[in-house]
């Protein structure tokens, strides 16, 4: 059983960080680091930290491309890469450090050609045998049809493999529609595919139930501050934050999808897939640098995790706003 992640607008990710950082003023940075970045490649980068390898298919190119190539031979995953003739680009994230907050500045990226993104096809498939698992996340690069997830998870379902699915907007949609087997939206995610706001634990486990009945069988509902609610079969679980003092929250989610994928791959049950993804989720939280955790952090924040039964859960509470 193999691995495989796409990554179709893969950037160059630079934190900076900042004492209370302001709009129109010279900020003066105290720290910052690049690396390379997109939910996909997050993906395996998690895996290789706990030991786990796969294979990332992303298209690069020009200067940037050239960089991005770089760093990523220096990781510990295979990397398939389709040259493209755009310029691959790059991602700012600006955390301030007393008050964890985040605020993002994300390139577009490189339009592909038809005759890009046929390759970049062509390469998950080739690879892809029955019973793989293979996970596809993040945005998709301007000009590229909004159906492209849920073409591949038709192709991909009828190989035989287990298809995740990490998208927003309408690749959300459209994907959500071939029925992959695990599905992981954030709340703003799920909120704009709905159209509507949550503001309960009561809101967020009604909408997941609405996601639920297009087909997928499994739903990880990613709920920032206020935790997660997981669904599969009959079993609902809310597992509330665990309290820490956050670093950085970027690319939680992705920590949360490697550990739902690590279930998949040792045949875990949900209960134990969503304690340690949820661990290797709160354990992100706690680094500011761009490191994945490894399995004796997760196992440190394991214990601290709750899952709790929807029936035995006062859905009435407020989400973190």
């Amino acid at each position: 059983m193999a691995i495989l992640t796409l990554t179709l607008n893969p950037a160059l990710d630079i934190h900076m960080f900042f004492r209370n950082p302001s709009l129109g003023i010279l900020n003066r940075a105290t720290h910052s680091y690049r690396f390379a970045s997109g939910k996909g490649l997050n993906v395996s980068e998690a895996l290789a930290r706990q030991g786990v390898l796969s294979t990332a298919v992303l298209p690069l190119g020009g200067a940037m491309g050239e960089l991005l190539s770089t760093l990523i031979s220096e990781a510990v995953f295979e990397a398939c890469i389709v040259p493209i003739a755009g310029e691959s680009r790059s991602n700012t994230k600006v955390i301030d450090e007393e008050s964890s907050v985040v605020s993002e500045f994300n390139g577009a990226g490189p339009t592909l050609s038809e005759a890009e993104l046929d390759a970049c096809r062509e390469a998950l498939l080739s690879r892809t045998t029955s019973g793989d698992i293979i996970i596809m996340s993040g945005s998709l690069p301007p000009g590229t049809p909004s159906t492209i997830y849920a073409s591949l998870t038709s192709e991909l379902k009828k190989l035989g493999a287990t298809v995740v699915l990490d998208a927003s907007g309408e690749p959300l949609r459209e994907g959500l529609a071939a029925q992959p087997a695990l599905l992981k939206p954030n709340r703003h995610e799920a909120e704009t595919l709905l159209g509507h706001r949550f503001r309960t634990y009561g809101d967020a486990i009604d909408a997941a139930e609405k996601i639920r009945q297009h087909g997928t069988e499994r739903i990880a509902l990613s709920l920032g501050g206020s935790g997660a609610v997981y669904l599969y079969q009959e079993t609902k679980w809310v597992v509330p934050p665990v309290p820490i003092q956050a670093r950085n929250p970027t690319a939680c989610g992705d920590a949360l999808v490697s550990g739902l994928v690590i279930g998949l791959l040792h045949e875990w049950s949900w209960d134990e897939a969503v304690g340690y993804a949820s661990a290797a989720a709160t354990a992100k939280a706690l680094s500011d640098g761009p490191d994945f955790p490894t399995p004796q952090e997760i196992e440190r924040q394991r214990p601290k995790v709750q899952l709790i039964p929807v029936t035995k859960f006062d859905t009435t509470i407020p989400l973190e706003l």
